[in-house]
């Protein structure tokens, strides 16, 4: 991953099963790569028209929080209005810890996503 990022490198990707044009609110969900946005991420970003449409990111992360992940949509999101993302803690890399989210853990990220959606305050569709 660190080679693509030093070459700029965006993997191609398989056409969707959806036109992303008929939707003006899209979610981007993605894991933070290096404290990065992963490039097949970068690709999707990249090749789809979003001009226009509302972007509304959230990631996971082993323990390093949003890195650059955040500011790299926002960048490659021009032309777009992006709200305010959600940052996951999935497990701690540093601990060998790579993703657990189980019992306690889940009911709490549940909760977190239930507030961080409601926060939106997105028109029903």
């Amino acid at each position: 991953v660190q080679r693509e990022y030093e070459t700029g490198y965006l993997p191609p990707l398989k056409p969707l099963e959806v036109d992303v044009a008929a939707y003006r609110t899209i979610f981007v969900g993605f894991p933070n790569w290096g404290m990065r946005l992963p490039p097949p991420m970068q690709s999707f970003l990249t090749h789809n028209d979003l001009r226009g449409k509302t972007v509304i990111p959230f990631l996971t992360h082993g323990g390093c929080f949003t890195g650059n992940g955040l500011r790299d949509v926002r960048r490659l999101c021009a032309g777009c209005q992006v709200l305010d993302g959600l940052s996951l803690q999935g497990g701690l890399e540093r601990d060998g810890i790579l993703f657990v989210m189980e019992g306690e853990r889940a009911r709490q990220v549940e909760r977190q996503v239930s507030r961080w959606l409601d926060s939106l305050q997105l028109p029903a569709q």
